[in-house]
Formats: structure tokens, sequence, C-alpha cells
């Protein structure tokens, strides 16, 4: 070994600065770096915040007992900080970073908040651009003409100066809460005809306008269905400021009474010559309930007179069910349509969607007696009357199209609705962009996207969409609003010739649960607070059967997931539909959904679940070696897999797998119904406490629905990149506080959250806001009221075995995926927690270090560990073959067990279905 001195024993000092030169030029180089930062940094310091609604929305979101409280936009207070500030960045700095130079200042709020979120250059590119354009004012012409044939005068006439007792109670044409000119401060308008275009927006036929000489005074607007007798015509200027209750009326253009067709059903001892209207069954589908859409689809056909058509739209994102239909497709009668759409909610892609398949519609029939109607329908929906009492119906009412409106209350509509904000959509989300000015000159309207129109209004329409004004305005306002399907058809209508031919019945039944249906659970792909229906279940037939009554031929939401009960009982009692003999009756009761399908591209699979369902097939080949047949089963992969329900209750996730085996030329294919295995249990502490005798289950599992109460992973299947969450149950009683810890394999406190629970029956929900990844291994969940342990569960995080559909072969890749956060879970200083549990810290540094350990392995290692946990937590309930003519053996692989062919069985996926027979699809 050789030392490098001086003689002398003494360091040469050149050359010890030679040696050490280059670290000391990488630390000079580092130390001017981090002071021109700063620098930099304290140049762009913000000078401050945006406003809290600056990202939402209609109303503040609920706060969360564990998250914070929720900030305008679904932000929470710990967050908003990173969303607003972009990590310590004044939001006016992107504009300097962006990859393009935007053709106006972009200075608004609500557009700096969308470009800091927005992901790609493109989409940063269109925000910009739109902006600009709406600051021009050239999105849209800010001028529509009115072409509706029922008039009652001109947009501004005088009808004069009248005392108006009531004028604090008019309706005003803007929105806000209690909306009367006596219950908020007041807005004014500049003239009296930018009074009579509001209030011509809003649907009114007179506005009154307030005045006064005063420059102080404000100038108000007020808008009226009718002229109230009480009202006196003065001889006095309105602006005579000894008039305190005076106003000019002047009529908005409108009738007052427009004439309404109220359709009736027809008698039911109609002749076979009573007129039939044809209908095109337009279904805009999305996710894998195709089980569900082969049923509807099925009932549809079985209960109509005429042949009619079906004209399908599957969501681009949606693989399995564009390819699942079209193996149904038949130019006779089902037609998937090329042209797809992502149609996120709210999208502006969802009025494009329509519009380009009425024109396909239009295109691939010539004629002019293929079809009357078309009726929008989706997965979801569900006939409540056989269609042919829906023929006879249309066909008695032909040519009005059947739009539902919102009500009375349009300045509320338009501002809930969004109409008053300009939106882009881009990377499949809705952004918004800032406040804009509607159109003068049209009435607005709107409520429902789901309709029945009338082919003469669906030909007009496409075939002068490209050159007639109304038209061509309309459809540039409504690419850049909210929700566009669910006003455009009902605008176009009320301002063009068709304005005497409108229903205001949609022919169906929403089931609307507000306070339910509206906790803005949309956020995630749209700048606004939404609302969605909530699923019909059971419990709800009696509601549903009084519907038979009613000029009413559809019902939304049901989803087999929840309840089939509630489809049985429309189908055999409403639409008293015979089923076709099986011999598998135990289907009537079961609903089958596919979860994956090993040819999907989109939505990428998620590579956690994928691990856990490689691991039940595993399993599932584990559990035929133990059988003690020397019949060795290797799962080689995963080729699908589906939730299975019975009598509406979800009881396991069934495995197809392809395994391969030494005494077998070729791989067969296995099917496995797998069972999860609960661990929820109270401790028994609180004896005679009847908070305690409150609590009914506790359950652990990720992508809670608060519209629903329930996790929609029924399963709890979750890996390292899930975000678990915990609902828990109660009955009514006395009111207290619970407080839920989290510890994770190596004995971590991942969270401690104090939860309150209400005297009310409840079901509640927790989701702490852990960093990932999750330490893969045995998680515990303990809940403590007063510190004093009154339940606890515990479930699996399964490590993450694949990759882009590929087992994980490299340690380092393994080890960024399973080897738990980097930062720790949260930044909480959660020791007292620990100590309290007992947890000591070498104890928990040794379990730290074994995890870490374990986090590196790859390959069939890793697999090994994946299956220790999943074999502890799931059980194997049934297995089958696949029968295959083609294969050697016929699918058989251990002929010595007594193994049945899946379509033998009542639970397999490959088993006859009933609900599918009801008729030749």
């Amino acid at each position: 070994m050789c030392s490098v001195a001086s003689r002398g024993g003494r360091s040469n000092p050149v050359r010890v600065f030679r040696k050490y030169l280059p670290f000391i030029f990488v630390a000079l180089a580092i130390i001017i770096s981090q002071g021109l930062f700063l620098v930099y940094s304290l140049h762009w310091l913000p000078e401050s915040l945006p406003p809290a609604g600056a990202f939402h929305t209609s109303k503040p979101l609920r706060a969360n007992s564990t998250q914070g409280h929720y900030l305008h936009g679904g932000l929470t207070s710990k967050n908003y900080k990173e969303h607003v500030e972009g990590g310590g960045e004044l939001l006016r700095r992107s504009t300097t970073e962006l990859p393009f130079e935007p053709s106006c200042s972009l200075n608004g709020t609500e557009v700096q908040s969308a470009l800091k979120r927005a992901q790609t250059a493109h989409c940063k590119r269109q925000i910009a651009d739109v902006f600009c354009a709406h600051l021009r004012r050239s999105l849209y012409p800010t001028f529509l003409n009115n072409t509706c044939p029922s008039k009652e005068g001109n947009p501004g006439d005088t009808i004069g100066c009248f005392r108006l007792p009531n004028i604090d109670s008019l309706q005003t044409p803007h929105y806000v809460a209690n909306n009367t000119l006596a219950k908020h401060s007041a807005v004014s308008y500049p003239t009296p005809m930018s009074c009579v275009w509001a209030c011509l927006r809003v649907g009114a036929p007179f506005a009154v306008f307030r005045s006064s000489s005063s420059q102080q005074e404000e100038r108000r607007c007020a808008c009226a269905k009718v002229q109230d007798k009480s009202w006196k015509r003065v001889e006095k200027p309105c602006s005579d400021d000894q008039c305190q209750d005076c106003g000019e009326l002047y009529k908005t253009g409108l009738p007052i009474q427009m004439k309404k067709h109220q359709p009736l059903m027809p008698p039911a001892d109609l002749s076979d010559n009573s007129p039939r209207a044809k209908i095109v069954f337009l279904l805009t589908v999305n996710g894998r309930a195709l089980r569900q859409l082969k049923r509807l689809i099925s009932v549809l056909n079985t209960t109509s007179t005429e042949q009619h058509f079906f004209y399908v739209h599957v969501d681009q994102r949606q693989d399995y069910l564009y390819r699942s239909l079209k193996e149904l497709e038949d130019p006779s009668w089902l037609r998937v349509t090329p042209q797809r759409f992502s149609t996120i909610w709210g999208g502006a892609s969802l009025l494009q969607m329509l519009l380009s398949c009425f024109q396909e519609l239009l295109h691939l029939d010539k004629s002019t007696d293929r079809w009357d109607y078309v009726v929008n329908l989706s997965e979801s929906d569900f006939p409540i009357k056989r269609v042919g009492e829906l023929e006879l119906f249309l066909g008695d009412n032909k040519g009005y199209n059947f739009v539902r409106s919102h009500g009375q209350d349009t300045p509320k509509f338009i501002s809930k609705q969004a109409l008053m904000k300009t939106f882009l959509e881009c990377e499949t989300r809705m952004w918004r962009l800032g406040d804009r000015e509607l159109p003068r000159g049209i009435r607005f309207d709107g409520g429902s996207d789901w309709v029945a129109l009338h082919r003469g209004f669906v030909q007009w329409v496409i075939q002068n969409r490209a050159h007639d004004p109304l038209l061509v305005g309309l459809e540039a306002l409504f690419r850049h609003t909210l929700l566009p399907a669910e006003s455009y058809f009902h605008t176009v209508l009320h301002n063009s010739g068709f304005c005497t031919l409108i229903v205001d019945n949609n022919l169906r039944f929403v089931n609307w649960r507000r306070k339910q249906g509206c906790k803005c659970q949309y956020r995630h792909v749209v700048d606004w607070c939404g609302c969605s229906p909530n699923v019909l279940l059971e419990d709800d037939e009696g509601k549903v059967a009084v519907l038979s009554r009613k000029t009413v031929f559809f019902a939304r939401k049901f989803e087999p997931v929840l309840s089939q009960k509630i489809v049985d009982f429309i189908e055999d009692t409403m639409l008293k539909i015979k089923r076709k003999p099986t011999s598998n009756l135990a289907s009537e009761t079961s609903y089958w959904q596919n979860e994956f399908h090993y040819l999907d591209r989109s939505p990428v699979p998620d590579q956690g679940r994928l691990s856990a369902w490689s691991s039940l097939a595993r399993l599932s080949a584990h559990h035929l070696g133990q059988l003690g047949s020397r019949c060795v089963l290797r799962a080689s992969r995963v080729l699908e897999t589906w939730l299975y329900f019975q009598h509406d209750l979800f009881k396991g996730v069934i495995i197809q797998y392809e395994a391969r085996a030494e005494h077998l030329p070729e791989p067969v294919k296995v099917e496995a119904l797998v069972s999860p295995i609960k661990s929820f249990q109270k401790s028994g502490k609180f004896e005679n406490d009847p908070f305690d005798d409150r609590l009914r289950r506790i359950e652990v599992s990720s992508d809670f629905d608060v519209k629903e109460l329930l996790f929609r992973n029924f399963a709890g299947i979750m890996g390292p990149q899930s975000e678990p969450g915990v609902l828990h149950e109660w009955g009514r009683g006395p009111a207290s506080s619970v407080t839920f810890v989290w510890i994770d394999p190596a004995q971590v406190v991942a969270g401690s959250y104090e939860v309150k629970v209400g005297i009310s029956e409840q079901i509640e929900h927790h989701k702490p806001p852990l960093r990932k990844p999750l330490r893969p291994g045995v998680w515990k969940l303990k809940m403590f009221k007063n510190w004093v342990l009154m339940a606890e569960t515990s479930f699996i995080v399964v490590p993450q075995t694949h990759l882009g559909g590929l087992p994980v072969k490299n340690t380092t890749i393994a080890a960024q995926l399973n080897g738990g956060p980097a930062k720790g879970y949260t930044e909480a200083d959660l020791s007292t927690v620990e100590d309290f549990l007992g947890i000591s810290k070498a104890t928990k540094e040794t379990l730290i270090r074994e995890a870490t350990l374990r986090s590196l392995r790859s390959g069939a290692v890793l697999e090994e560990w994946a299956d220790a946990l999943t074999f502890s937590r799931w059980s194997v309930k049934r297995i089958c073959f696949a029968a295959t003519p083609a294969h050697p053996t016929g699918g058989v692989f251990c002929p010595q067990l007594r193994i049945e062919p899946c379509h033998y069985t009542s639970w397999s996926t490959l088993a006859p279905d009933v609900k599918e027979m009801l008729s030749a699809l």
C-alpha cells in the first residue's frame, strides 16, 4: 500500500491543493448557484395570494375532518399553496415559462390557475389562445337573432311607466341566493336595452327598468312573466325621484303565453293500424357493464313491435366495451360508430359526439322513412314501459321534440350551470378560464341532456349547422361551455322555427337525491361542482312502480353491481317479460362485471391490481396442487378478471388465467372464484357503552363513491400506489369522536386522525393523505375512543410485481415501486402515538431495514413475497376448466380430479346467463 507523503514525513501543500482542487471547484459552484437561486427566489416572492374562489365553483366543498377544510375547487388548506402558488412561485411567473409567446396578457386568476395545472405545451397553448380570443370577443358572436315566429312585439318596445307595488319581489335577470331586488345587493344596468336583453335571455316577456335623475343612484333591472293587474300607469317620467316604486316597462319580444302541447298516453284499445314511430336508440356508453348493456338492448328488442335501429357510441377510452360491442354489429339493426370521443363528465365533447352521431345517422339512412325519432340512452338507463307503447306515443305526437327544462328560475340555472363562464376541454379535463357575457338577442334554456328528438329537427340542425347564423353562433358558444348538451338543443329549439314544437318532458325519470348527489365528485375532471343522480335500489321499487301511470318510458340510474333486483322487478312486474328456460337458474340472481382483459390498452390496467390478480391465479394453481392429485399447474398469465355478485352481494373475484403443465402439450384456460377474508373486530372494552353499540362495521378499501356511500374497489385490492380509506358505519345514538391510527408493516404510524361522529345513523368515510408508495405488507387500522381501543382491522398492500404489464425483474425498479415513501407518509411527528402504542424506536428501525431489503426483491422472489400475503387473506371457492374442442385434451388439465367444465357451473363467466337470453341478439 502506497501513501503520498513528503520527505521528512510532512505533507506537501502543493500536492494536497492539487489533490483537492476538483472538490474545491465543485463546492464553489454549489455556493454560487445557491446564492443566485436565493436572489432569484427573493425576486419572485409572491406579493399576494389569489382569492379563494380562484378555482371554483358554485359552492364550497364540505369540510373533511381528516384533510383540513376544503377551499374552493376541491383544494384542501394543505395543498392550496401547492396548487395556487406552484411551490412558492407566483402565478404570473408561469407566463414567462410558457414555451410560446401568448397573443395577449394572461392576467386572469382562473386562466393562470389553468396554465399552472395543465401538463402539456399543446394544452397550455390552447388555454392561452382561447383566453385571448375570449378577451377579443372573437370566440362567438355577441348577438344572435331569435327566429321563433311566435313573438310579442320587438325587444325594447316601450309600454310605459308604471307604479309597481311588488317591484322589490320581482325576479332579477342575474342570480344570487334569495333572488329578489329586496334581498341582495344591487346590480347596476347602464341602459334600458341592457335590461331588456338580460330579461330576454332568461325567458321573461317583460323588463322593468328603474333609473334615477341622481348620478349616484344605481340603475336596476327586474323581469316579469306577466303584466300584473296591480300595476298602475303613471304620467310622470319614471326618472322622477318622487316615485320610488316606479319602473319603465318594456317588451322583450317573447310571447306572454306560448301555446303548450300536452301529449297524452294513447288508449290501450288502439287498433293495429294506429301510427307507430320508428326509433333510433342512440346508446352512448362508458365503463365495463357489458352484460347490463346487452340486457338493455335485448329488452328494447323484446318489447318492440317495429324493428328499430341501435346506434352505439363507445367512449374513446374504453377498449373492452368497444371490442365486445363490435362483435354484435349487424348493419341491419345495430351499428357501432367509428368516430369516438372521450366523453368526460360535463365535457364540450359530449355535444360534439351527439352532433357527429346525428350526422352519421343521416348519412347511413338516405331514405325518409327509416326512423322518426332518435332517443339517447346510456348503459345506466332501462325501460319501464314496453317499447310498443313508446312507438304509439311518439306516433301520436309526431313532429314534437321532447326535452326536459330546468324549471322556472332561469337565472339560477344559468348561474349553477356556469353558462356565464368560459371553459376549454383539453387533457380530458374542462378548464375554467374566466367570466363571459352570453350573446344578446336570444333566450337561453336548458335542463336534461337526455332527449327524444324528431327527425325533422335533427335533419335541420345537421344540414344547416355550417351556415345558419344561429346554429353557427351557438355551436361556437357551446364549444366552450360546461355541460353543453344540457342547454344546446333547448336553446336552439326556443330560438328557431321549431319553437312551437317543444314538449317539456324527456320521457324519463331520473333518480335525483340532491343532498347525496351533489358532492363535487367530478372535480378531478372539471373546474366546477357537479351533480349526478343516484342509483335506484331494491328499496325504490315503490318509487318506480308509480311511474307506470305517467308519460315516462325510461328511468335512470341502474347499476347491477349495486342492485340487480330493481331491474328484475321492472322486467317481471312492469314489462311482463317471460324469460326463456335455462339450465342455469342461479344466473337469474347473479351478475358478472369485467374488471380486466389482457387485450385492453385503454384505460391502462392498474398495475397494483394486476399484481394481485396474478398472485390469485397462482393461489388457484397452488390450491389444485394441494388436492393431492399430482396435478401441478403453473399460472402463466391472467386473461380476464370479473367481479361476481349474487343476490346483490359481492361474492368474490373470478380470475380467468392461462396455465401450463409438463403433461399438457398446450396451455389451458382456467377460471377460479376467490374471496377475500375480512378481519374487522371490536375490542370488547366498552361493554354497555351506547356509543360502542352504534358501531356496525369498519371497512378499508379505495375508490370511495361519495354519492352511493360505498367503495367501488369491491375486492379491496390495494398496491403501493393505492389511496386507502376507511368506511365506518354507525347506528343512531350519542355523539362522540374517534381516532383512527394507521400503522404500516414496519410498525411506522403513518397517520393519526380524529373524526367526529354525530347522533344520526350514518355512513362516513375517512381517507388519510398519505405519501406514496405505501409499504407492502400487512397494515393495521386501530380505532380509539378517548385513546382506548374500540375496534381494529387489518388489510394487505400487495407488492407491485408488474410494470407495463410485464413482471418486474430489476431490483432498482422494484425498490422504487415497493420501498415505501422517501420522506415518510406525512410531515406530522407521530412519535408520541408510537410511544403510546409501545413501538420502540429500535424495533421500528429494525423493521424498516428488513422492509427495505424486501423491497429489493424482483422476479420469482418478488412473486413469492406477494403470494405469501395474498394466500393468507384470500380463499379459493371454486375452480373450473374452459372446454376447448380444438385443444388436444379438450381443455381438461386434471382428469383425475372431478373439475367441471366452466359452462356447466352456475358461477363461471362462461356459464349461460339467462338475462342475455331474453331475445336473440
